[in-house]
């Protein structure tokens, strides 16, 4: 053992951060090695943080599983904050969840510090939990505060304009923050052993990557020293291997070592030594339970073993070492190789339930035995591998159906007595092994049902990865079942697809979803309402995949199918052809979309007539996309018609037709036409307080909305009391920090300059563009608007060089893609250049504004023709 130590410590000494890895076959001695190393003083010392994970609790395999087992350790150990992985995955569970609740039966209530100042005693619902963030942070509360100044709003503001799946992506990276700032210089070591299990026992695991969230962990944390240690180990391309490596491997007992460990079980006869060499022939594990057998021989009898009680191969050694064991630590053993990990909890419950006159030993006792692996994770242990195997190999059928259905009972009551709107860490861990029992206690179809159950009961769209792992386990074991064309592996493999298409994962989501359809077209046929089903899935997956064309190619064939086997009126391919509309739409393809739409519209007129709902809803479509078309007059006629009609049949404050009335306020907002938008965004706002009331956040938005058409038709005392009103609804439900309020604080910056209070609109602009700095970052595009803001304001008093440097900046900032942003930021430069005296580098800045506007906006709005005037203005001074 102490080459393997020597080398490490070595390593630790020349190396900051890197690979070991340790590799070796089942009883090789890897679990050895890795004690040895945790006893070293370098990682026993309190300034090195350790944390280890172990993958033969098959829930840690799924990355965000994984990641909460060591986030909970470090935690647990070294007091560690983890506010930046934990505030992302709160996000995470309320917008993946939005009707889910947290409370206090969230694991990161119980031991985050940061997620306990903000949800308090209440807890959070969806949104709310956004927003109280934001008033926590204005409290000033400690693990808030501090996560804001190392820029966790920026953090959050960016996470808020992910999808919620990027979010998930994202939370390696926050993890991999939380520790570095955690760290301080301090030496980290994290151990995961049993690495093979990540790959499973067919090999798929690396070949769909399943190594790939460590991989990138430990490309995050260079700085970190990570053992590796299993019978299979990670690749890497050339480019991407850890800076540092070693690698050791768990190697054979010579006849020396084999003469050591008799002695520490104090058999000290060569002969005896030669005849265990020969026998276990270097194995460590065997070597062990040989000794460890032949010892309790030795105390039994009272004189040592000769030679001759050797037992020879590794199943009699295995069994040899089981009888030899004393006071029913045997019986223990068969009944613990059922088991794929065990807790003090199910080892008291299996004594209860199959040794009821009970054992002199205790679970810490039976854990120093050398044929278990102790504390794999979350309190638990485990027989080692190739023991477990063996034991259980020789047990009979009725031994071990009446051990699994126990425990499958058992785990059955754990998992049913929880109640949290979030599930614990403990339940996956609990279900994963009632899952593992349930396989062998019952028999197909009741394992099915109750699979099928489960998923329905407990499924979380949060935990993706961990269902897909399981929903794979079933596939396969249905597809030995009950072959694959079966409406049981179909409904299965469907679900695992669309599990896959939830995680973005088109490259395994596309061929299940093409074989689903095969299935259904063979058990049902090709027009088939389940086949019709599945393909539309399969167009669904195309189009979240952006492959806009085989979408519609595919839906376009499933409304075809309803109008012939239905009715080209019939609801259902009403439903089909609107979505083909969409599908045209996403890809740009406005006169496929606009004629299908029309035809849409006018079956669903033939069928339900031009007032129900679904003809209304077909028609503000088909107005939209209009609009889009360039069909302007089509899209006002069926905006104004859609507002008509609710108007009639629902009256005036409903909420449809509040919404119909912004529709079409919008649409004249977009075209420039101010005066058309005015009276309908009023009349809006008065629907909205009847329905909402006076203080609701989207009163906000549409006073918000009054006043800026009022600022456009100069009625600026109107506008500012609309900004106002606006912004104290904001405050109240938001906070001051928050980012819809700093956009109101803007609006009535701006309009306090068309005012002409320059002073007051400069202090209020430049408190934006502090918090804005604050909570989106230095380089954001919000940050970039509030610089152009304040820039032309500082202009008006004649500091060009602040506002010239402000508008510079504010553009290094720009994404090609924010066209209409850019433009007005180009605007304000160009300008304040003009106004130097640049005139022709002015020209160039306004020429480049103008293009931007016009391709974002259209040439006859508004801003379009501001910029044109000031263009035209620098043009006439050159020439």
């Amino acid at each position: 053992m102490e080459k393997y130590t020597d080398a490490f410590r070595e390593f630790l000494t020349v190396n900051k951060g890197g690979a070991v890895l340790v590799s070796g076959g089942g009883g090789s001695g890897k679990s050895e090695i890795l004690s040895a190393f945790r006893l070293m003083p370098e990682m026993a010392d309190p300034a090195t943080v350790t944390a280890s994970l172990d993958l033969s609790l098959e829930v840690n395999i799924d990355s965000e599983l994984g990641l909460l087992a060591l986030r909970n350790e470090l935690i647990r150990y070294y007091k560690i904050n983890f506010s930046f992985f934990d505030v992302a995955y709160a996000l995470y569970l309320v917008r993946t969840n939005p009707g889910k609740k947290l409370d206090r039966d969230l694991d990161l209530y119980t031991n985050s510090k940061i997620i306990n100042e903000v949800l308090g005693v209440a807890g959070a619902k969806g949104n709310e939990f956004v927003n109280k963030l934001y008033f926590t942070v204005e409290r000033g509360k400690p693990a808030v505060t501090e996560w804001w100044r190392n820029e966790g709003g920026a953090e959050l503001n960016r996470l808020m304009e992910e999808t919620p799946e990027s979010v998930r992506k994202n939370l390696i990276n926050q993890w991999a923050k939380d520790l570095k700032l955690a760290l301080q210089g301090r030496k980290c070591i994290i151990t995961v052993d049993s690495f093979e299990n990540i790959y499973g026992e067919d090999g798929s695991g690396r070949k769909h990557g399943a190594d790939k969230w460590i991989k990138e962990l430990m490309g995050l944390l260079p700085e970190v020293t990570f053992i590796l240690s299993g019978r299979e180990l990670p690749e890497w391309a050339e480019n991407e291997a850890p800076k540092n490596t070693l690698s050791l491997e768990a190697g054979l007992f010579d006849r020396n070592d084999t003469a050591y460990l008799l002695e520490h079980y104090g058999l000290t006869d060569r002969k005896l030594c030669d005849a265990v060499f020969a026998s276990a022939r270097g194995d460590k594990l065997l070597t062990t339970l040989l000794a460890a057998g032949l010892s309790g021989v030795k105390k039994e009898t009272g004189k040592e073993p000769s030679p001759e009680q050797v037992e020879y191969g590794a199943k009699e050694i295995m069994l040899f070492y089981n009888a030899s064991t004393e006071g029913r630590e045997g019986d223990m053993a068969r009944l613990l190789s059922v088991c794929r990990c065990f807790s003090r909890e199910v080892f008291e419950y299996l004594i209860y339930e199959f040794i009821p006159e009970g054992v002199k030993f205790t679970f810490s006792d039976y854990c120093m035995l050398p044929s278990v692996s102790p504390n794999i994770g979350l309190d638990c242990a485990a027989l080692k591998k190739p023991f477990r195997e063996e034991l259980y190999a020789s047990l009979n059928s009725d031994q071990k159906d009446n051990v699994h259905f126990s425990l499958f009972n058992f785990y059955l009551k754990k998992i049913d007595r929880e109640r949290g709107s979030f599930r614990t860490y403990g339940f996956y861990l609990n279900f994963r092994e009632c899952f593992h029992h349930a396989k062998s206690a019952l028999d197909g179809e009741g394992f099915v049902d109750w699979f099928m159950d489960s998923h329905a009961k407990y499924f979380s769209n949060d935990k993706m990865g961990f269902w897909i792992h399981l929903h794979g386990e079933v596939v396969e074991y249905l597809k030995g079942l009950m072959g694959l064309i079966n409406p049981y592996t179909a409904i299965c493999m469907e679900r695992l697809a669309q599990m896959y298409v939830n995680v973005e994962d088109y490259g395994r989501a596309e061929p299940l979803l093409k074989r689903m359809v095969n299935i259904r077209e063979k058990l049902s046929g090709a027009e088939s309402l389940d086949t019709v089903r599945s393909r539309n899935k399969l167009a669904s997956m195309y189009s979240a995949k952006g492959d806009f064309p085989s979408a519609m190619e595919i839906m376009g064939k499933n409304a075809e199918i309803k109008s012939r086997t239905e009715g080209p009126d019939h609801p259902e391919t009403l439903k089909y052809l609107q979505k083909l509309a969409l599908f045209a739409m996403k890809n740009k393809d406005f006169k496929t979309a606009a004629d299908i739409g029309e035809r849409s519209l006018r079956l669903h007129i033939q069928r339900l007539g031009r007032e129900n709902s679904d003809t209304v809803k077909a028609m503000s479509e088909l107005a939209a996309i209009s609009e889009m078309a360039g069909d302007f007059e089509r899209a006002c006629e069926l905006f104004k018609e859609v507002l008509e009609i609710r108007e009639k049949s629902l009256g005036g404050s409903h909420p449809e037709t509040a919404k119909s009335l912004s529709q079409l306020a919008f649409y004249f907002y977009r075209r420039g036409e101010y005066d058309s938008a005015e009276p309908l965004f009023y009349r809006a706002l008065e629907a909205k307080e009847t329905q909402l009331g006076h203080s609701h956040p989207l009163i906000a938005s549409y006073c918000n909305n009054l006043g800026y058409i009022y600022y456009c038709r100069e009625k600026y005392d109107r506008a500012e009391a609309m900004y106002e009103k606006s912004l104290k609804i904001k405050e109240k439900n938001f906070g001051a920090s928050h980012p819809s309020t700093l956009t109101g604080v803007a609006n009535l910056a701006a309009l306090k300059f068309r005012k002409g209070e320059i002073e007051e609109a400069e202090a209020l602009f430049r408190k934006v563009l502090e918090q804005s700095v604050s909570t989106f970052g230095e380089k954001s595009s919000e940050t970039a608007t509030d610089m152009t803001n304040l820039a032309y304001v500082v202009s008006r008093k004649g500091d060009f060089s602040e506002a010239e440097a402000l508008c510079r900046n504010a553009l290094s900032m720009r994404e090609e893609e924010d066209a209409q942003d850019t433009a007005a930021t180009l605007n304000n430069l160009g300008e304040i250049l003009f106004r130097k005296g640049q005139t022709d580098e002015a020209s160039d800045i306004l020429e480049k504004a103008y293009a931007a506007a016009e391709s974002a906006l259209g040439s006859h709005h508004p801003v379009v023709r501001r910029i044109l005037d000031n263009l035209e203005k620098v043009r006439d001074r050159i020439h």
